[in-house]
């Protein structure tokens, strides 16, 4: 564990990890909504990003290039992959949903 912040940094200005978090979110919104199982606050989440996806972009980019599980991977989307990615998308998205939106 000697590489998170830099990498954390390289990926928040890094404009490939932008677009597959875009990409990612959006995939996301549209399995929430697609299921219609998810609490409230994810759901109206999903549903503003379907609409505008840089609604939220800067928020999931932020947490997810400083989650443990993909910054100490590496620096680069390749080397995080798009598996790694959707799961932490996925992990993230309910109480990242209630931060935006407290119940």
């Amino acid at each position: 564990m000697a590489n998170e912040i830099p990498n954390a940094v390289a990926l928040m200005k890094d404009a490939d990890f932008r677009d597959w978090v875009r990409a990612g979110v959006c995939y996301q919104a549209a399995t929430l909504i697609a299921a219609g199982t998810a609490p409230a606050t994810s759901l109206k989440v999903a549903n503003e990003i379907v609409g505008n996806p840089a609604v939220h972009l800067d928020r999931f980019l932020n947490v997810l290039a400083c989650r443990p599980q993909i910054c100490s991977i590496g620096a680069t989307v390749a080397t995080i992959g798009q598996p790694l990615l959707l799961a932490q998308i996925t992990a993230v998205w309910d109480k990242l949903s209630t931060a935006i939106y407290p119940v």
